[in-house]
């Protein structure tokens, strides 16, 4: 599954998850690959351009969906891609959904017009609502998740499995 926005005339993918389902065991399983995995040739001359979300840009699914493969060992054949606005409706059309935000989130970054506003604790999130706690980062300040729940994407993947 890839989630993407369109930010800044550009088409991205910050979130990155395969998901995966058993019929005989009926049990699901998502991995999340964080967004700024390497996959170019020399790390040590590493550009933006070698993340796993640049091959986005290029407009490819079905290149990050090979290089997933790849990175993963799995044979994935199929993909689907939700933007920003899909999630919001999908999220509306259900009424919303409960979720216990693990931080306060307070950001803006006006050239994306994102302004990310949550308090901590459980409270019923909207479409709006959801799309900030899946894109939010960092605070302001630079604060961001607690190591311990996991800093940064990595903070941004574990709160994206428990809204699923």
């Amino acid at each position: 599954m890839l989630g993407q926005n369109n930010d800044l005339g550009q088409t991205l993918t910050d979130t990155i998850m395969v998901l995966g389902y058993n019929p005989e065991t009926q049990e699901a399983f998502t991995i999340s690959i964080p967004r700024d995995t390497f996959v170019g040739q020399n790390i040590s001359l590493a550009k933006a351009q070698d993340r796993i979300n640049s091959i986005y840009k290029k407009k490819s699914p079905e290149k990050i969906l090979n290089k997933v493969s790849e990175l993963t060992g799995l044979d994935i054949k199929y993909y689907v891609t939700v933007n920003n606005e899909a999630l919001i409706k999908l999220v509306d059309i259900i009424g919303g959904v409960e979720f216990d935000v693990p931080i306060d989130m307070n950001y803006d970054d006006k050239t994306q017009n994102l302004h990310i506003h949550l308090n901590k604790g459980v409270q019923k999130i909207d479409g709006k609502k959801a799309e900030q706690l899946l894109r939010f980062r960092h605070n302001n300040n630079g604060t961001s998740y607690s190591y311990e729940y996991g800093d940064n994407d990595f903070g941004r993947m574990k709160t994206r499995k428990k809204l699923h």
